[in-house]
């Protein structure tokens, strides 16, 4: 059936669709105010006031049918199917026969034409959702969605996939299939790893100072322990003290450097070992990323 057949069977149903049972007394009044405006030819207008007394009386089969007859001149024609489908099962489980007809005439026209989408997104991962208009699609539901005629955003939202959106424009009677495809992860930043460097360098030049303080000490071998016999006392306090200052140095520079070397999200391993030997002592690194 054309659009303008289905709108002219709104005057064959319209004494069904204006019988609405007793409800709180402004959901009758904005009742009543939607039943004028659609007779005045502003559907927009009746729609407002039809939803203002669906809220109130969310049970009425009088208003769900009035509010398909707007939407469907609105040419909103998912949006009145799902009115009119409303209608027929509360006017079915209440005994409004001619209320259920109606509903039941105007369910036929509208699935010739209410333009409907299948979505497909085979690669994506668990957890992905779809969602149009900003509304959440059951997945049971993907396959054949249906919508009003117009424009429409369609989103993949994917856990650690950037989203997917396309906008798609649909007619009445369009049967569309769409297959959305996540977006493949951006890469990384890069990480700053300089501090890691500068802290790992220092261990190295802490350790080899401290090696190089103890091969000095060797080299001065002839000097008396007892600081006798032309021995320097002062030196020797020098090599004890400053190498064993020097070692530790090493051993905090190189863990700061490891902890921040370690922080960095990419793949790396470092080993960090202090040398030590009769001769004096000195710090081992070994890194790869």
């Amino acid at each position: 059936m054309t659009r303008a057949l289905v709108i002219a069977a709104i005057a064959s149903v319209s004494s069904a669709a204006h019988a609405q049972p007793a409800g709180p007394e402004q959901a009758t009044a904005h009742f009543d105010a939607g039943r004028r405006l659609l007779a005045e030819g502003k559907p927009g207008e009746a729609c407002a006031e039809f939803e203002q007394a669906i809220k109130l009386d969310p049970t009425a089969a009088g208003t769900m049918l009035n509010l398909g007859l707007c939407n469907e001149q609105l040419h909103r024609d998912a949006t009145a199917l799902r009115w009119f489908r409303k209608a027929q099962a509360r006017a079915s489980e209440t005994g409004l026969d001619e209320h259920e007809r109606a509903a039941k005439m105007h369910t036929g026209n509208l699935s010739q034409l209410v333009p409907t989408v299948s979505i497909t997104a085979t690669s994506a991962p668990a957890g992905a959702t779809i969602a149009i208009d900003g509304a959440v699609i059951d997945p049971t539901e993907l396959a054949h969605v249906e919508l009003d005629p117009g424009q429409h955003v369609v989103e993949l939202h994917a856990p650690g996939h950037p989203d997917v959106r396309e906008t798609i424009s649909i007619h009445e009677g369009d049967h569309r299939a769409l297959e959305l495809m996540p977006a493949a992860t951006p890469p990384s930043a890069p990480v700053d790893r300089s501090r890691a460097y500068w802290l790992l360098g220092g261990a190295a030049v802490a350790g080899g100072a401290c090696l190089a303080l103890g091969l000095y000490e060797q080299s001065a071998g002839g000097s008396d322990p007892s600081c006798a016999g032309g021995g320097s006392c002062s030196e020797r306090d020098i090599q004890r003290y400053g190498g064993t200052t020097l070692f530790v140095g090493a051993l905090v520079l190189a863990g700061f450097g490891g902890y921040y070397l370690f922080a960095s999200p990419h793949e790396h391993a470092v080993a960090v070992a202090p040398v030590v030997s009769s001769h004096g002592g000195g710090l081992a690194a070994a890194w790869r990323f």
